[in-house]
């Protein structure tokens, strides 16, 4: 358990656990830059997240996998994301059991953007999300392949955006 300053994650697969929810503040930057590589999994389960102002909450740029569980991410304003996860190539990404809230005051913020780069592939599960006061709860774009099952989308001005023809966004029990 503690208070923590946003950092960068770089060059190996890395599990952070916090069963009591550390606390990960923004400072100058996001809670946390992922920059790892195209083999790396990166898994954080417990932690709060806050980014500061005029920031993303955790941002993915590079790496095979990032698994998001038991974790609460809030307070991203403006056009920015609680999870920006912008792979330049293929890349897994999976939620579960977490809340994502009061993200992207302005259009193209939300709770969760998926937004891969170059001709990137992301396929993933959302298991369990509750995503409360956002603009996008979920947007997804370019080539995205998404299941999102057993999770509450409330107060959000969109609830899930797939803005691109390859964009699948499939919903089971929500």
């Amino acid at each position: 358990v503690g208070n923590y300053f946003g950092s960068t994650i770089t060059n190996m697969s890395i599990t952070i656990y916090s069963p009591h929810g550390a606390g990960i503040f923004g400072g100058e930057s996001p809670c946390l830059n992922i920059n790892v590589g195209p083999s790396d999994v990166v898994t954080l389960d417990g932690i709060q997240c806050v980014p500061a102002q005029g920031n993303n909450g955790i941002v993915f740029n590079t790496g095979e996998k990032l698994r998001i569980r038991n974790s609460s991410i809030h307070g991203a304003g403006g056009a920015l994301c609680g999870v920006l996860f912008q792979p330049n190539s293929g890349a897994e990404l999976f939620i579960e059991h977490s809340i994502i809230s009061e993200n992207g005051t302005s259009n193209g913020g939300g709770g969760v953007c998926v937004a891969p780069r170059a001709k990137a592939v992301v396929s993933g599960v959302i298991d369990r999300l509750t995503s409360q006061n956002n603009r996008y709860s979920l947007r997804a774009n370019g080539n995205t392949n998404l299941l999102v099952q057993n999770s509450i989308f409330s107060n959000n001005f969109v609830a899930l955006s797939a803005t691109s023809a390859a964009s699948i966004l499939r919903i089971s029990n929500d």
